[in-house]
């Protein structure tokens, strides 16, 4: 499930924009962006989100696994509110 502003052109799986940052947000560094995205996030539910995205997503955005990136910010949104644990693959 893209969880980017922007989906790849190539890109015909589907998209979940709730989860997206805001395109201004982009090319922030860390200590800006974390506090953008939080705000993101608090605005969700994460029992909804879980049920949206359906158990068995793969989230997916642009960066590399273990590159900062909003996909393991929101991953670990969800594994502390719901108990749940999301790899990074």
């Amino acid at each position: 499930m893209a969880i980017c502003v922007s989906p790849p052109r190539d890109w015909n799986g589907p998209c979940y924009f709730p989860l997206a940052p805001r395109y201004e947000m982009i090319k922030l560094p860390p200590e800006e962006y974390v506090p953008l995205y939080e705000e993101i996030l608090s605005k969700l539910d994460p029992e909804d989100v879980w049920k949206e995205l359906g158990s068995d997503a793969v989230l997916l955005c642009y960066e590399a696994p273990g590159k900062f990136c909003h996909r393991r910010l929101a991953a670990e949104w969800l594994e502390r509110e719901l108990d749940v644990e999301i790899p990074e693959a």
